[in-house]
Parts: structure tokens; sequence; C-alpha cells
């Protein structure tokens, strides 16, 4: 007995012939046209050249006007012979986009066929003996595997001397009695092979095989991935297999990797497709896993999330009012594009004064790092701040050595730090006001400005006020409001209450802003 295999139907592989000739004849076509289009370039050519008087808006009206030809001078010598060019063209090659597959091969309505490396499909013999074919009925997706039941078709023909029997896979027998044709159709849970026993109308028996083969319902293999932030953003690396074929299951492949991104903030992950480096982020720490996906539709998520990816985003054109609209975003970011006149190299965004001063607003920096006030020009020596024993990052005053307060602070400084609240000129004699002074002249800490004219004025700490308002304005609506706009000869009164009377232990290292190295910079 002969075994047939037959893995793609002729139903389908007439499908495949329909589009290739169709490709094919958009090549010629289009081939056919280039030909034309140059002969008639070359002939207008000649013609302006030999007849110079000849303009050309007379030869486009000759070109246009193609109801008044007398003369078939062009197809006397076989120009105009379309058949012709068109058998030129098929003996040109078109090469297969896929270069590895075979040429397809079928039966249709009894006649053999084969698909050649040019799209073009050729009717052999007449398909003689028993023959079998499947025709998928499901649609199946580009990829050519479904993770769904597949219906379909199953023909067996015999245009020659008919079928008088046909035993079927579940062992039920079919009498037709010298049909030429029988068809059934069957839904397939999983790949399978149908062996059907067929005896024609002499007696020759001949068994017969189709075998659907496209359907995996098993996922990707279990995997891991790695991420790391590079500058063009979040970069994952994720190497997942399919998997393994089994006698009821293909095996796909992998079609693609998608990557889900969320940043700590947020509580939802984002899928970001098949891009990979994840880019275009906000600064912050993120999150992120993969999805593998096989061609067959079924999905594995890898076996771990990296966390604690930190994006520092770049942004360009910053202004005080997106920094002020946006402090969720903005603050935090280091700045590219500022040194001090002392090295001082480290800074980020620490607030904005847009919202009081929309029409001579400014952002405010802040180091990034603690400063290392060991160094040259980091500390001027009229402050007497010193620094702490075996500590370069921690300063005090002496008490048998405050400084003086020598000179009122300008107002234009208090106003553009926001110290306001309390009157320092007033209890200048007070010991809190005369290092405080100190902090607020601006000219001890000039060195902490540019060479250019980037910064205007420099101080050696955030006020109270202006600490206050920037840490409000990225936790207040998660921790609550805190305040410090009420004050007496010693100080402000900081709480919980609009104009507190009395300091509260406020529980800053219970609050989501404790461990921002903004406000809270742990020390070294």
């Amino acid at each position: 007995m002969e075994k047939f295999k037959i893995t793609v139907c002729g139903a389908c592989l007439l499908v495949v012939a329909i589009l290739g000739y169709c490709y094919v004849s958009k090549k010629q076509n289009e081939k056919y046209e280039h030909i034309i289009n140059s002969a008639i370039s070359n002939i207008v050519d000649t013609v302006i050249e030999k007849y110079p008087d000849v303009g050309e808006e007379e030869i486009l009206n000759i070109l246009r006007n193609t109801k008044n030809s007398k003369t078939n001078i062009l197809k006397k010598y076989g120009y105009l012979n379309n058949e012709n060019y068109i058998q030129k063209l098929e003996n040109e090659t078109i090469e297969w986009k896929e270069k590895d597959i075979e040429e397809p091969t079928g039966i249709y309505k009894g006649y053999n066929f084969y698909i050649d490396k040019k799209y073009g499909a050729h009717i052999k013999d007449k398909a003689t003996g028993i023959q079998i074919s499947m025709n998928i009925l499901s649609e199946i997706p580009e990829t050519g595997y479904t993770n769904q039941d597949v219906s379909l078709k199953i023909t067996i023909t015999n245009n020659e001397k008919g079928i008088n029997k046909i035993i079927k896979p579940d062992g039920n027998t079919e009498s037709l009695n010298g049909a030429k044709t029988y068809e059934e159709e069957k839904t397939a849970t999983e790949n399978t092979k149908y062996t059907y026993v067929v005896t024609d109308t002499e007696g020759k028996e001949e068994t017969k095989e189709v075998e659907i083969k496209i359907i995996d319902k098993n996922a990707p293999q279990d995997f891991s991935i790695e991420a790391q932030v590079t500058e063009e953003g979040i970069q994952i690396t994720a190497n997942p297999e399919d998997a393994e074929e089994t006698e009821t299951n293909a095996s796909s492949g992998i079609n693609k990797v998608e990557y889900y991104v969320k940043k700590d903030t947020e509580t939802e992950f984002t899928n970001k497709g098949t891009e990979n480096p994840i880019k275009d982020l906000e600064s912050g720490t993120y999150s992120v896993y993969a999805k593998a996906n096989d061609k067959a539709g079924n999905e594995k998520q890898s076996t771990n999330t990296v966390t604690g990816l930190k994006v520092s985003a770049i942004y360009k054109n910053i202004t005080a009012q997106m920094v002020a609209e946006h402090p969720e975003l903005y603050y935090g970011l280091t700045v590219t594009n500022y040194e001090s006149q002392n090295g001082q190299k480290d800074w980020k965004i620490f607030y904005s004064d847009w919202n009081e001063n929309p029409d001579d607003a400014h952002i405010f920096l802040i180091t990034g790092d603690l400063a290392d006030l060991s160094q040259t020009d980091r500390l001027d020596v009229n402050t007497r701040i010193v620094l702490g024993e075996n500590n370069k990052y921690r300063v005090r005053w002496n008490t048998s050595n405050l400084p003086e307060f020598e000179s009122d602070i300008e107002d234009k400084v208090l106003t553009r730090f926001k110290a306001k609240g309390y009157n320092i000129n007033k209890y200048k004699d007070k010991s809190n006001s005369k290092c405080i002074s100190d902090l607020l002249n601006s000219n001890y800490w000039m060195k902490y400005k540019d060479n250019g004219d980037k910064a205007e004025y420099a101080i050696g700490s955030p006020t109270i006020e202006m600490w206050m308002d920037s840490w409000n304005n990225l936790y207040k609506n998660v921790d609550g409001e805190i305040f410090c706009n009420n004050s007496n000869e010693y100080g402000y009164y900081m709480g919980t209450t609009s104009e507190p009377t009395n300091n509260e232990y406020i529980y800053f290292s219970k609050r989501k802003g404790y461990n921002n190295k903004l406000f809270y910079h742990k020390s070294k």
C-alpha cells in the first residue's frame, strides 16, 4: 500500500496561485510601463533636437490624442504586440521572499498543479487514482498557527473508477457505491493524522492520510529577564523559547516579546509593545516585566520583575511655570548645564516661585548631594562656620565665636527666598538671627554662582518657608499640608494647622517624603 501526505490543500494553493499571478502581473505591468515611458521620452527628445521649432506643448497634445492615429508603423515592427512582450517578461526571474520554501504542489478539480518560484501556477496532467485533500475552514492567523480548535473539510476523490467504500479514522465504514467524491467536515482540537482506507469499485485498496500540524496550545517556556538603564532608556534582555513540539501540539516559535513598565508612583503596568529599549520615560524609578507570545497566540509572563530602575530623563527649555505646574515631574531633576565657580556640578531643581510671581518667576536649584565643604572656595571664612570633627559634610558655629549681624539682609533676597515670615533684621540681636544672617548673606556664597549670568543669587541653605512649600507641592495630597507661617522673635512655629502657635511633632520620619534626598539627605 502506498501512503501519501498532503499538508496543504489544493484550494489554499489555488489562492496562493491567484495571489502569485496578481503579483507577477503587477510586476510585468510596471516593467512594461517603464519601457514604454522610456521609449516615448527618447522620441520626444529626438523630435525636439531635430525640430527645435516644435514646442513641447504641441508634442504633449499629440501624445494625449490617441483617436486620430493613422499609422500602424509600430505594430508593423512588433512594438505594440503586448503578448510578445509579456512572454519575454515571463522568462525573467522573480525571487521568492522566503528563499528556502519549496515549490507548492497539489490537486485542484482533479488536476495536478504546482506554483513555480515566479509565483506562476502550472496545471499538469489529470490526477489519477485515489486522491485526498484537506481544506481548513477556520480563519488562521497570518503566522500560520492557532491555539484554537480548527474546522476542516477532508475530500477524497477517484475521478476514474469511483469509490466503493471508505473506512474512516473512527473505524466506521462509509459505503459510496461508485461515487466519485466523498467529503466530511471535522473539528480538530489538537494536531493529529486522519487515516482513511479507501477501496475503489474494482476492489483496489489504498490508505490515505492527511495531517493537521498548525495547532499549538502550549504556552512558551518559563523565562527570566534582565534590565538596565541606558542613555536611550530601559534596555531589557529576554530570550524566551517556545514549548517543545509534542504529538498533539506544534512548537510554533516565538513571535514577539512585549514589555510592561510601571513607575513607582503608578499602580498599573503599561504595555509598551515590542519597544526595546523603552524610551521617552519621565524621571523616576521603574519596574519592568516581559511577556512572550508565540505564533499561535499563547503567552507567558517572565518569572521575574526587575525593580528599582532609576531613570533620569533629559528635558530641554524648562520654564518656571512648567516646574510649578508639574512638581512631580520636575522636582529633583538633575541640571546638566550649570556649574558653579567653585566647581560644584551636582545641582537639582528644588522649587519654582511662578505661582507667587508669574511675571518675574525663577527656578531654584539645590545641590544634589551633600556638599564637600572641605574643598577650596566652598566655605567663606567670614561666616565663622567650622567643619565638624572628622566630617567634611557637617558644619556648626561655636557658641563662643558666633558671627556678627554685620548689615541688614537685602529685602530682595528675603523676598526671593521666601524669608518674610520672620523679621530677621528686627531681631538681629538674637543668636539664631546672627547665624541665619550668615546663610542669607549672598556675598558669602558668591562662589556658588556660575561664571555666566544664569544665577542671580546664592545662599547657604533653603529657607524653612521655601523648604515647606517645596515639600507641600509634592506631598500635601498624600500626607497632608505642613505650615510654618507663624513666628515670634525666636523663629517659626511649625505644625499641621494653618497658623500653628506651638511647635508640633510632625513625624517627618513617617511621611512619604522622608526618603527623598531633596528634603532629607542622610548623613555620610
